[in-house]
């Protein structure tokens, strides 16, 4: 397999990432004439077609519609003004690729990337060996590694310890008192499904906390066409400043016993293979201060809302442009 990794050296670009961002980049090229495992190849780290929409929770939909959560080229099969499930986004993608003949080379990490002389040549170096090309584009995810606050390698529960990441479905946590951290989206709809059938307690330090809740609760009536959406009880609390055994500590200085615990605490973007030294380029979205490395749907480096379908496509063709533009 080294050597397969090593037959991609002198093309015009790799791509590393086939999720959103890195296959609409791949797309944006292929519209400018070049062509995919030819002129540009696109590594992932996951198994093959593991995609991070598979693993989110089973009843998540996206708070987009199907229209606006299409990349160009492709829509979304079905009603387009419906809401599509985190599931349905996986096979779009799946779809996406395959539409536009892109092959990702799975189960292939990125490590490093360097600039070895004063050429325009990059060094990509991957779990399988290195490879040289004029461009590379980070497109490896805003949410790729799971955070959890520092106290919750102190908290030993009798049930479930979960991150949103990890979680599916209710049955995943044991009847009893189940501790959600977050005050995010996620922090919100995992409460409320497990508040149909657990006593649940969110410590959040959003003080809208009630609110969202709230409109969470809105949002699923109207997502199931005005059928009244059922809500469990929630007990809202302030953040956790530290734990011991099975209780925390909020920081009104109050405790609570706990039975489950599940973190809706975020992630950290997949960028860990990046130079410490690399920094945005003043004024461009998505170069940076290494001539031929771009960056595609990772906050940090240029836009806070790279991320988003909507921004992706057209930071997407900015990338593409700029790969054309260099020599």
């Amino acid at each position: 397999m080294t050597s397969h990794i090593e037959g991609l050296s002198r093309r015009r670009a790799i791509i590393v990432g086939a999720g959103q961002s890195g296959l609409a980049v791949a797309a944006s090229l292929i519209s400018h004439g070049l062509q995919p495992q030819i002129d540009f190849a696109v590594i992932d780290a996951s198994r093959e077609e593991e995609r991070t929409w598979d693993r989110r929770w089973h009843s998540l939909r996206l708070h987009t519609t199907a229209r606006e959560s299409a990349l160009p080229g492709l829509s979304f099969s079905g009603d387009p003004n419906r809401h599509p499930f985190a599931d349905e986004m996986g096979h779009y993608l799946t779809n996406f690729a395959r539409t536009f003949a892109i092959k990702p080379i799975w189960d292939t990490p990125a490590i490093h990337v360097r600039k070895p002389g004063e050429g325009t040549t990059l060094e990509l170096i991957t779990s399988r060996g290195e490879v040289q090309t004029r461009n590379v584009v980070a497109a490896s995810g805003a949410y790729a590694r799971p955070r959890r606050p520092d106290w919750a390698y102190d908290l030993v529960v009798p049930g479930a310890t979960l991150h949103s990441h990890d979680y599916l479905y209710p049955r995943q946590v044991p009847p009893g008192r189940v501790l959600v951290v977050g005050g995010g989206d996620a922090a919100v709809e995992i409460a409320s499904e497990l508040g149909l059938s657990h006593d649940v307690v969110i410590s959040t330090r959003n003080r809208r906390i009630d609110r969202a809740l709230r409109a969470h609760h809105t949002r699923s009536i109207a997502l199931n066409n005005g059928d009244p959406a059922a809500t469990g009880a929630i007990t809202t609390r302030p953040p956790v400043i530290n734990a011991t055994g099975d209780t925390v500590t909020f920081s009104d200085r109050t405790q609570l016993t706990v039975g489950s615990v599940v973190f809706a605490t975020g992630y950290l973007p997949g960028d860990a293979w990046l130079p410490d030294t690399v920094v945005p380029h003043h004024g461009r979205a998505v170069d940076t201060s290494i001539p031929g490395l771009f960056v595609a749907g990772i906050p940090g480096y240029g836009d806070p809302h790279a991320p988003r379908i909507g921004t992706v496509a057209r930071l997407a063709q900015r990338v593409a442009r700029r790969i054309l533009e260099r020599p």
